[in-house]
């Protein structure tokens, strides 16, 4: 598996506050291998950081939020026009 998407259901604002700042924790030192495309929608580089995925099925299971995994063979390609999925901290660590 090179990437997935995990896909949170949106639960209570107090849970799901809770939620997202156990993720931001966890998941800021990899901020170049994982892009939040939507309030709870995470592609995440597998290849590169295996311990992403876990961390957010961990994470959702703790505080019994429902999730779920599309898995993907190859990295996405994405279309030369229109969104650009490199995140902020990933475009400054680029020579």
């Amino acid at each position: 598996m090179e990437s997935a998407i995990f896909a949170a259901s949106l639960p209570e604002a107090l849970t799901w506050g809770k939620f997202l700042r156990s993720v931001e924790e966890k998941l800021h030192p990899h901020a170049s291998t994982t892009v939040r495309l939507g309030k709870n929608v995470w592609l995440l580089n597998v290849a590169k950081a295996p311990a992403t995925l876990a961390w957010l099925v961990s994470i959702s299971e703790t505080h019994k939020i429902p999730s779920g995994i599309v898995p993907f063979e190859r990295a996405p390609e994405w279309l030369p026009a229109g969104f650009d999925p490199i995140t902020i901290q990933a475009r400054s660590a680029q020579p």
